[in-house]
């Protein structure tokens, strides 16, 4: 699989010596804006001389400190006691539960092995993570731009640096793009076109593994992400639907045996860890419970009001979120939310395929379409089948429409509006009925603004 790269690569476009310029400052852009150290110097540059720090430095500097806290806590338990100490589980003494914690243990080896100075472990850590999301981001810029077009390129970038994408994809804890390997690797594997079933089943079992095995949140982006990837090939290939179907049957049974995987050693891990099987079996209902409510297993009382929230309040809180700014209120664009991009997507996706047999470029779209649809369970599968976590998380979870909901859907709008935008200049009439139209409603919202009093 490794030996694909080089094709891979140059399917993003990185045959010549331009081109790899252009990815590598794509890369370096990615790096900063993701990496969290960036964000506490600019936090540090404005509290002195701000009372009221900007919202957007606030949210970038603050997100999630305290779970990625939990693996700062495992580097010093690791400069304690050793790095397998208190069963490679994360925060003080291993007194983080919830998961078996794999990315957060490794994450924190490196700085223990390597023995540097306190200052430089948190750098290096940060940086770390930063440098892993920006090889993704990079990678999905590039291979938007191969298969559709460069402003749609753009458009993937643009919606990458939006404030909810960079905060995860800074975060320690997160570690976002452990989540999204297994159906890079899966890409890697079926650009190839070496595939097989077991090759997809090692594939989707081995790095599905290590993601489920470093948190079980957001394990239905795991999952969509996957079917995505497989589903994009088949329709781009024209698979026969006996094929395609055992390709998927493949990518469920890889991510079922890595889940049960997971369990398993995250329950052995917790046996060894407080010695009683019932208060292992007891601690890893609670874990389920508290996200899903699926076990009658009897939780906290703070966890009361998220368990009985309904699936619709959970979706109206998501389906407000405005594509552009958010969590920040921009003017006008906070209009446009993804309760407006899931159907225009939709059905600028299926209005798509009408028409005679497609070209080369048509059918790439159309298959990342098709793509763009089953990754939809990502996020809509947790915030429904996680309903309680997704209630309770609304300073977290709005991220997961950006993996890869938001990026994907802007850039296949992109071609569609740009086509229509060179058809309307073609045509002066209907150009300057809808362009006057826009500027009369501009003129009218700009005179209602001057007679607020």
């Amino acid at each position: 699989m490794i030996s694909e790269l080089p094709r891979l690569a140059e399917r993003m476009g990185l045959g010549n010596r331009r081109q790899v310029a252009i990815t590598s400052a794509l890369f370096i852009v990615f790096f900063v804006a993701f990496n969290k150290e960036v964000h506490f110097w600019i936090l540090g540059l404005y509290l002195p001389n701000s009372v009221d720090t900007p919202s957007l430095v606030s949210f970038l500097g603050s997100f999630q400190l305290d779970s990625d806290q939990l693996v700062v806590d495992r580097l010093r338990q690791n400069q304690l006691a050793g790095v397998f100490s208190a069963g490679m589980q994360l925060g003080v003494d291993g007194a983080y539960t919830s998961q078996f914690g794999l990315s957060g243990w490794l994450l924190a080896l490196i700085p223990s092995l390597l023995n540097l100075p306190d200052p430089a472990q948190l750098w290096l850590m940060y940086s770390a993570v930063a440098a892993f999301s920006a090889v993704f981001a990079t990678g999905a810029v590039r291979l938007s731009r191969g298969a559709l077009s460069p402003g749609a390129s753009a458009m993937v970038a643009i919606a990458l640096l939006q404030p909810w994408s960079v905060a995860m994809a800074g975060s320690l804890y997160w570690m976002i793009g452990v989540k999204l390997l297994p159906s890079a690797m899966l890409l890697i594997l079926l650009s190839s076109r070496r595939e097989s079933v077991a090759r997809i089943i090692t594939v989707s079992f081995a790095f599905s593994s290590l993601a489920f095995l470093s948190g079980y949140e957001f394990l239905t982006v795991v999952a969509a992400t996957q079917f995505a990837v497989v589903t994009y090939f088949a329709v781009l290939r024209e698979a026969r639907v006996r094929a395609a179907a055992l390709s998927i049957v493949s990518v469920a049974f890889g991510l079922g045996s890595a889940f049960m995987f997971a369990i398993s050693i995250h329950f052995i891990q917790l046996y060894v860890r407080l010695g009683d099987l019932g208060l292992a079996v007891t601690t890893l209902e609670t874990v389920i419970t508290k996200r899903t409510g699926v076990t009658g297993t009897q939780v906290d009382a703070v966890y009361a009001q998220s368990l009985a929230a309904y699936p619709s309040q959970v979706l109206d809180i998501y389906l407000g979120m405005p594509v552009f700014g958010a969590p920040l209120t921009l003017p006008v664009l906070h209009y446009f939310t993804m309760l407006t991009l899931l159907p225009v997507c939709a059905v600028l996706i299926v209005v798509g395929f009408r028409g005679k047999r497609p070209g080369a470029a048509a059918t790439a779209s159309r298959a990342l379409g098709v793509a763009w649809f089953v990754a939809l369970l990502g996020p809509l599968g947790w915030f429904l089948l996680a309903r309680p976590h997704s209630f309770i998380h609304t300073h977290i979870n709005f991220s997961l429409w950006f993996f890869p909901i938001v990026p994907l859907g802007l850039a296949l709008l992109w071609d569609p509006i740009r086509g229509g935008m060179v058809g309307l200049r073609a045509r002066p009439l209907a150009f300057l009925a809808i362009s006057g139209s826009m500027v009369l409603l501009l003129l009218m919202y700009g005179a209602s603004l001057m007679m607020v009093r």
